[in-house]
């Protein structure tokens, strides 16, 4: 878990800076008045705790149990060790398998831990499901289609090139 949490900070970096360094800064433009703050906003431990136990869990709640029925499935599916008798599941092929399933596929990242479990489970190495954890949460279609519309073809390369080498090298 503190691999993946320095892993993906050093991806988040890397990518920043690769996008800073060939993408050119954005023109200055003219504002909107800021919002007023509301003078009456609820303070205290109260709206606290609303926000971690309702709003938080409630936004997470439904991708927790995606990926815990998930991860049921592949374990009542995949026999156990199944990927250990698997050749290509070793080393970089694997990784690259992973890579081309979790791209494209939409897995949160709270998600993506029930389902990396039962992969080492079923005998995934701990490296491919790093490829996994990384890469899953990072990109999918979706998310391709908003970076290229808000931020352009050039920042798409470089997301999409991030996260999918800097995946591998951590796996």
């Amino acid at each position: 878990a503190i691999f993946k949490l320095f892993a993906a900070f050093v991806t988040g970096l890397i990518g920043g800076l690769l996008v800073n360094r060939w993408t050119e800064p954005d023109l200055p433009t003219a504002r909107a008045p800021a919002a007023r703050i509301e003078e009456h906003a609820e303070r205290g431990l109260r709206p606290v705790l609303r926000y971690a136990v309702i709003d938080l869990l409630g936004a997470i709640d439904l991708w927790i149990l995606a990926g815990v029925l998930i991860a049921a499935l592949l374990n009542v599916l995949l026999p156990a060790d199944y990927f250990a008798a698997q050749e290509w599941s070793r080393g970089i092929l694997g990784m690259l398998v992973v890579l081309a399933i979790a791209v494209p596929l939409y897995v949160c990242t709270t998600g993506s831990v029930p389902i990396a479990a039962s992969l080492i489970a079923s005998g995934l190495p701990a490296g491919s499901v790093m490829v996994f954890l990384m890469a899953g949460p990072a990109s999918n279609v979706a998310t391709f289609g908003a970076v290229y519309r808000t931020l352009g073809r050039t920042v798409l390369v470089i997301y999409l090139g991030t996260v999918t080498l800097m995946s591998l090298l951590f796996g």
